[in-house]
């Protein structure tokens, strides 16, 4: 049985590795936990790019 995945920290510490992944298990067949990493990537990758126009907007 697969251990299942820590999103959060995968999708901070590696986006791509996150996204291979995510590809992965859409290969595999695995849905609910494709869409729940590529849901968790998503919010992720936001953050950052909030996290980086707030910082160029005040150099």
């Amino acid at each position: 049985m697969k251990t299942p995945h820590d999103w959060e920290l995968m999708a901070v510490d590696s986006p791509y590795q996150t996204a291979i992944a995510v590809q992965t298990l859409l290969q595999e067949g695995n849905w609910m936990e494709a869409t729940q990493g590529l849901s968790v990537l998503i919010d992720s990758m936001g953050r950052s790019e909030k996290r980086s126009l707030k910082a160029n907007s005040l150099a």
